[in-house]
């Protein structure tokens, strides 16, 4: 896991955490962690962040099991074969409930999974400061907003000023 260089910034109202935000944007940087006190996805969401990507994850889940619970069906009726009168062998009725079952089993095991790939991949590639003021630092979630960004030695000055320009209260350095 690489160690964590870079700047971390509390901010007292909202609004000065997505002015900050855009103004990072506007020097083609990316936060790496935005805390907050209540749920603010939808407006981070709005300009200011991608999809995490677990809908790719849940919908190949749901595909696999309802064609994968089609097929399952389709071979053990026809390794045992059970004629009674003049019912057919394969019925696509008899099909439907088992397969909505296990399109919703698979989609919610594959949705799983996706969250702890893309939990340990984020982890390693985004890694958070290590130092104890970061790990203790219980304000974000009371009544701070925090922002955490990676940077390297040379821009971390630059940085520092913009943060408190757009009303940083404290700006932490990483190195």
């Amino acid at each position: 896991m690489k160690s964590f260089t870079g700047i971390w910034a509390t901010f007292s109202t909202l609004d000065h955490l997505l002015a900050s935000i855009d103004a990072l944007k506007e020097k083609d940087l990316e936060p790496e962690t935005v805390h907050a006190p209540f749920n603010i996805s939808e407006k981070l969401n709005s300009d200011h962040s991608k999809g995490l990507g677990l809908g790719h994850f849940t919908l190949t889940g749901a595909i696999l099991g309802a064609f994968g619970s089609f097929y399952l069906i389709l071979i053990m009726s026809v390794e045992w074969i059970q004629p009674l009168s003049a019912k057919p062998i394969f019925s696509l009725l008899t099909t439907i409930p088992i397969a909505f079952e296990l399109t919703i089993l698979f989609a919610v095991i594959f949705l799983l999974v996706g969250i702890l790939v893309l939990g340990i991949k984020a982890n390693w590639r985004m890694p958070l400061p290590a130092s104890e003021a970061y790990k203790t630092y219980k304000r974000f979630s009371r009544d701070r907003f925090g922002l955490v960004l990676a940077c390297n030695e040379a821009e971390i000055s630059a940085l520092k000023s913009l943060l408190q320009n757009h009303h940083a209260e404290e700006v932490f350095i990483e190195k």
